[in-house]
């Protein structure tokens, strides 16, 4: 596979985590990350912290970050 094709989907590996490519692009990235060690490990990455984020407690205090973000 040459690099350029490596770098065009590995910016395509988010999308694929989040579910919002098509079939076809997301099946050339299925089988990207099958054969790639660094975007296979991006994946188990996003995966990890999407988990993180779907179990964080409503109830602790906003981090004060967030809240000078905040409108």
């Amino acid at each position: 596979m040459m690099p350029w094709t490596h770098h065009r989907l590995r910016r395509q590996v988010s999308a694929y985590v989040d579910g919002e490519l098509e079939l076809p692009a997301s099946a050339v990235v299925e089988r990207h990350i099958a054969q790639c060690w660094g975007c296979s490990s991006t994946v188990e990455q996003f995966g990890l912290i999407k988990v993180s984020l779907l179990h964080l407690s409503r109830d602790r205090p906003e981090a004060v970050g967030a809240a000078h973000l905040r409108p």
